[in-house]
């Protein structure tokens, strides 16, 4: 029960962490004025790697860290997915398959 409880509580307190880390990661590719498959690699990346240190800061392991960083950075991701799909003419429907389909993409698999 109590491992429940700090998921739970992880989870309440992603949003605010996973928003913030990936406008950084979106800036930091700015910077370095990265396109592409390289934006999408950088980002990505940066978002996994503030994710983990975000699961180290809460002391979660085993099953707990990897739900909380799936789900973080798939969340973390969603900025950057949105502002990808923004200029395409697809319809809401299409538009949300494939915005969820770029937050999969990135979320770390189970091995």
């Amino acid at each position: 029960m109590p491992k429940i409880m700090i998921i739970i509580a992880s989870f309440a307190m992603t949003a605010n962490v996973v928003y913030a880390s990936s406008t950084n990661c979106m800036d930091k590719a700015a910077e370095k004025q990265l396109s592409g498959d390289f934006k999408t690699g950088f980002v990505t990346k940066c978002v996994r790697d503030e994710c983990d240190a975000s699961a180290s800061e809460k002391k979660l392991d085993g099953a707990a860290r990897t739900s909380f960083t799936k789900k973080c950075v798939a969340d973390g991701m969603k900025p950057y997915c949105e502002e990808k799909y923004a200029d395409n003419k697809l319809s809401d429907s299409a538009k949300a398959y494939f915005i969820n389909k770029c937050q999969l993409a990135s979320a770390p698999q189970k091995h």
